[in-house]
């Protein structure tokens, strides 16, 4: 097996390549970007996270699950209120087969039969993939019938849920726009009355160079900062990030924050943020620049907090995204089938 020095790499931002693009999530993860590196992805390529070369070669797996949809609700709807509207009433069934309605109406969209789009359904949703039988279609057109003739003509920016999760949403929601440090966070609140500039949901690209033993890769990044705030006249950068947990909040900086190695994210969204702001505000290291995550439970109490992530995580962050780049690097350079072993 080789032995590879993480110290034997060079890592270049190119802070001409940082940009800010306008997408919708759809397109932030069609096939199109899917070729940019995200945070999500590194995951894949990280020992600790039971991650290996294979599993980051062959990409996500694009499974969608019943926290994901609620935590996208939340995120929507609190971050870009003026935007996305929540529907109620509308019978959505819950887990997958809520999902696999949703399915159904794009294949049909698309003029597919009814028989073949409820076939290509179950295949993407997974839904009783192969062993769809006459009476598990039956109960798809029964359960999901008056949701699927109701929603057809909805609005693209509507936001529809089972009744249970459109309730732990109101609740999150409420939660969160009562939580008055967050809000102003949120918002870019100043005490000195200065113009604070709040962005949500952006877009941001940049390419990275790495050179190992003489041999050059570059490697483009992605991210969407759930919001972003910036006070030009006192030199002020906040990054914040909305998380939703089914555990009590109290928890979250021991647990989740640590389980799922949320330091890295921070720090790659605080490396990109910092050179796209340094490229279009004349940012520099001398600003004050703080990095948050606002937490809402989705069980009850449904309570909500603001953490700070401190330099020295942010640190811990850099550090473990630096080597997992220079990892997917040397793989890019000689192949995601060699035998390696980083030191």
């Amino acid at each position: 097996m080789k032995i590879v020095k993480f110290s034997d790499f060079e890592i270049t931002a190119l802070q001409d390549t940082v940009r800010k693009i306008n997408l919708s999530d759809e397109q932030y993860f069609s096939k199109e970007y899917s070729h940019y590196i995200s945070n999500s992805r590194l995951a894949l390529i990280n020992p600790e996270q039971e991650g290996s070369p294979q599993k980051y070669k062959d990409g996500f797996t694009g499974e969608i699950t019943s926290s994901l949809v609620l935590g996208s609700a939340v995120h929507q709807l609190y971050l870009q209120p003026d935007e996305f509207t929540l529907i109620k009433g509308l019978r959505k069934p819950s887990a997958k087969l809520g999902q696999m309605i949703e399915r159904i109406k794009y294949y049909r969209n698309k003029k597919y039969s009814i028989y073949d789009a409820i076939i290509n359904s179950s295949t993407d949703i997974e839904y009783y993939v192969n062993s769809l039988t006459v009476n598990r279609i039956k109960k798809v057109i029964k359960e999901g019938l008056y949701y699927y003739l109701n929603s057809r003509e909805l609005e693209p920016n509507s936001v529809v849920l089972n009744d249970a999760d459109t309730d732990k949403c109101e609740r999150c929601l409420n939660s969160l726009s009562s939580n008055t440090k967050i809000t102003r966070t949120i918002q870019g609140f100043s005490l000195y009355g200065t113009t604070v500039n709040s962005y949500n949901e952006d877009a941001l690209f940049m390419d990275v160079q790495i050179i190992y033993k003489g041999k050059s890769v570059i490697l483009p990044l992605k991210m969407k900062a759930d919001n972003w705030t910036i006070d030009a006249e006192e030199q002020k950068l906040t990054l914040n990030d909305l998380k939703t947990t089914g555990k009590a909040v109290q928890y979250f900086m021991g647990d989740s924050f640590i389980k799922y190695h949320y330091a890295r994210q921070m720090a790659m969204y605080s490396w990109i943020l910092s050179q796209y702001c340094g490229k279009h505000f004349s940012w520099d290291k001398t600003w004050t620049f703080r990095s948050n995550i606002a937490v809402v439970e989705t069980v009850p109490p449904f309570s909500s907090q603001l953490y700070n992530v401190s330099r020295e995580k942010l640190k811990e962050g850099m550090k473990e995204l630096r080597q997992l780049l220079k990892r997917v690097a040397y793989h890019e350079l000689y192949g995601y089938d060699k035998q390696v072993e980083f030191i």
